[in-house]
């Protein structure tokens, strides 16, 4: 966002304005670099995927940058956010199932927090709120 749409939006920040993430070029990684990351980022999906984001704003130069500065992660990719899965599955459903080979791409998983879905539920102690003095 521009410093002139956070303004409109009633956001004010401190310090330097976010700047945009450049486009970057297809990484070039190290011979001894034996990532995830580099064994399924080609060309081709590289270039499907350079312009995509997320609704929040996550590209894919962000989800793979710690991968790029640092090539001994044995992952190097990380989601920006939860779309970011789907938005750029070409990449991470391989990453995806070579860590899981168990997993079943064609489901997505779904958090259940209904504590009546815990089996064997152990007795929950209950407190007093905490409570914060701000001085």
């Amino acid at each position: 966002m521009t410093k002139e749409e956070l303004e409109q939006n009633g956001i004010s920040v401190d310090g330097p304005y976010p700047q945009k993430v450049p486009l970057m070029n297809y990484p070039i990684f190290d011979e001894d670099s034996h990532s995830l990351l580099k064994k399924h980022l080609t060309k081709e999906v590289w270039s499907k995927m350079k312009k995509r984001a997320t609704h929040l704003g996550g590209k894919i130069q962000l989800c793979i940058q710690c991968g790029v500065h640092n090539q001994k992660d044995p992952i190097g990719l990380y989601a920006t956010d939860e779309e970011a899965y789907k938005t750029f599955e070409d990449i991470f459903n391989p990453v995806i199932a070579d860590l899981h080979p168990e997993f079943d791409m064609k489901y997505s998983f779904k958090h259940d927090f209904e504590l009546t879905a815990i089996k064997q539920m152990p007795e929950v102690v209950t407190r007093e709120p905490m409570r914060l003095q701000l001085i």
